[in-house]
Parts: structure tokens; sequence; C-alpha cells
């Protein structure tokens, strides 16, 4: 069995990232155990909340010391830079609360990255929390090149994320697998970054994603947001659940805002759901109840249920606004009660899509519901504006 160091107080927290741990926090026969729930602001015999992070992390760490999982508040920077590749990182609550600024490209309250195993640790806001990082921030983790698993974000205070390029509710960039995770936001997630997602910032290629619950009451941010995902690049993502309670907005001037994910390129997107409840809203320039623009990508059992509206200045459709290459099969839009608007003079809506050059199949528009472009110039259609190469 590995040996065993038990963890206790925030100074012993914080002193794993010394350089006189370093050997021991590298050594994969170790295992650290969180025995107490550990609050660093409480904390009066040194400051820990100005930590640094354990640069590189190869052991195990876990914190049901004495019951299922041991919670850590009041670190100002990552508890970890990095988890290795063998690491273990497991049964734990991050709480999050107040300003958490990194001086690095990349920040998670968690880990700046993961290459290991993170397992069953949540975060929680539950007070006005800000996480700001150079390129890339998370709430939980920045970049995720490991395995994240069984783990949820509980959002009922207002929770900013902000970066230059990737900005997500529980990861900045995901390149490895997450499963079985959920993210519930009751409060209000601000996402500011190129690609802004509730859940992901963005996916890059050999991302997987299976069994992933979003449960949204208020997402926006200033650039291509999704209530899942801003950005999925040659990505797998089978079984995600996502409703929307609130508004999903993007502030930009010409931003676009989408109920599942903002942008879609290469890869595989099956079996997933979008609820947008009665008064709950999708809203920006372009909007989409679905995905905002899918090339190359392989798109087959996505279903819209449309109770609330996708209203967008310029446009707004139940599916995916542009799509390209790739094959889209059995993805239905069911209108129950909600309304698709296009509100610009020369705005359009459609209740699928308003450009296609793709291969579709077995989908449809039902329901009642309403479409409408509301100015003159513009133009409504029930399924599509343009569809090429669809046989």
């Amino acid at each position: 069995a590995p040996k065993q160091v038990y963890i206790r107080t925030a100074r012993q927290l914080a002193a794993m990232s010394s350089s006189s741990m370093a050997k021991f926090v590298a050594d994969k026969s170790l295992s650290f155990v969180q025995e107490l729930d550990i609050n660093a602001a409480t904390y009066t015999g040194v400051d820990c909340t100005a930590n640094t992070s354990v640069e590189q992390f190869n052991a195990s760490y876990s914190g049901r010391g004495y019951k299922e999982q041991a919670s850590i508040s009041g670190f100002a920077k990552p508890i970890f830079k990095t988890i290795g590749e063998d690491a273990k990182v497991s049964d734990l609550v991050v709480n999050c609360a107040g300003a958490h600024k990194s001086a690095d490209n990349e920040a998670g309250l968690l880990a700046s990255f993961n290459k290991g195993l993170v397992n069953n640790v949540d975060v929680s806001v539950a007070a006005k929390a800000n996480v700001n990082a150079g390129t890339t921030a998370g709430l939980l983790i920045g970049v995720n090149s490991g395995t994240v698993s069984r783990c949820d974000a509980t959002i009922s205070a207002k929770a900013t994320v902000t970066a230059g390029t990737n900005a997500g509710g529980i990861i900045g960039v995901n390149i490895g697998t997450v499963e079985k995770c959920t993210a519930n936001i009751t409060g209000t997630m601000t996402v500011n970054a190129t690609n802004a997602g509730g859940f992901v910032g963005a996916a890059l290629e050999g991302s997987k994603f299976e069994d992933v619950t979003v449960n949204g009451s208020n997402i926006t941010g200033n650039g291509s947001v999704g209530a899942f995902a801003g950005s999925l690049k040659k990505t797998n993502a089978d079984s995600v659940t996502v409703t929307v309670n609130g508004t999903v907005s993007a502030t930009a001037a010409n931003g676009n805002a989408a109920g599942f994910a903002a942008s879609v390129n290469g890869g595989t997107i099956t079996g997933s759901t979008v609820t947008i409840a009665e008064g709950a809203a999708v809203r920006a320039k372009i909007a989409a109840g679905l995905i905002g623009t899918a090339n190359a990508a392989n798109l087959s059992g996505l279903k819209l249920d449309l109770k609330g509206s996708v209203t967008g200045t310029d446009s707004a459709v139940g599916a995916v606004t542009n799509i390209t290459r790739g094959t889209t099969s059995s993805v239905n839009v069911v209108l129950n009660g909600g309304t698709i608007s296009a509100t610009a003079a020369n705005g359009n809506a459609a209740g699928f899509t308003l450009d296609a050059v793709t291969h579709i199949e077995l989908c449809n528009v039902s329901g009642e519901g309403t479409i409408s472009a509301t100015a003159a110039n513009g133009s409504a259609a029930g399924f599509a504006v343009s569809v090429s190469e669809n046989d």
C-alpha cells in the first residue's frame, strides 16, 4: 500500500509547494490524505491565502480522511500547477469566493493543468467569485488532458471566469476525457473569452465527453458563448444534457450564442438534448437553439425542446445556424410553445438552419410555436432558408 501523509491544516497544505517537499509530491508511491476541512482564510499561523501552487504533483491526494469529501477554501491560486499523468486527486470540495487571479496563462481553482485523474472533486460558488488568467481559465481546471470523472459544480452566486481565449464554468480547455459530471448554475455564470462555455470554454482534438449535464440559469459572455461549450474541435460528445432556465447570451456586438455549443468543427456529437424552458432564452446577434456553426461534423440524435425563445438580431435558428459538410441525421427541433425570431432589418429566422451544404436526413421541426422575422426585409422559414447537397 502507498505510504500515507496526513494533511490537517492550511499551513500543511500550503507547505506542499515548498522546495523541501518537491521530492515528496513527485513521489508516485506517496498518498496524501486530507483528514479535516481546510480554510486558509481563517488560519492565523501564516498567510496561506498567498499560496504558491504545487509545481508538479505525481502522487495521490484524497479528501476521504474522515468523510466522503473534505473541503478546501480560501486559497487564492491553484492548489496544483500540474497534476501529473500518474497522479490522482479525489474526494474534495473546492470552495470559491473572492478574487482568484493567476499570473500564469492557465488557471483553475484545483489545478492549472490536469494530466492524470481527477475524481469526485466538486467546486462550489456560494458567494461572489472571480477567476482570472492570461489565456485559459476554468473554475476547477485550466487545461485538462487527463480524465475528469464525477466532478460537479454548484454555482449559487455570481461567478465570473475571465481569460484571453478560453473560459469555462468547470474546464477552460479540454483535450482529455470528461465523464459523469454536472454543472448546476442557479446563480449567474459570466464567462469572458473568445470561446466561452457554461461547462468548457474549448475542446480540442482528442476530447471526449460522456454523460455530462448542465443546468444553467444565466450564462453570459463577450465572445462565442454556448451553454455547454464555446468551441468543440474534433471532439466526441455523447449523452450531454443541457437545460436553460434563464438566459444564455453573448454581449459583444458580433457575438453568437447557442444552447449547446457556439461552434463545432469536426468530431461527432450524438445523443444529446437541449431544453430551453418557458421564459428562458438564447439571445445574441446570431442565436441558435443547439449549435452556431457546424463544419465537417457528424451530428446525430440531437434534440431541442423549445419552450422559451431563441432571439437574434441578425439571425435565429432552432438547430444549427450554418452547416458545411459532415452529416446531420435525426436532429429534431420541437416547438413546445417556443419562439424563434430575428429582429434586425434584414434578419433571418428558421426552424432548423439558415444555410446547409451537407447531407441532411431524418431531421424535422415539429410542434406548435412561432418562427418570425419581424422586420420588413427579413425572411422566415419553417425548416431552412437555403439547403444544397441534401439527398
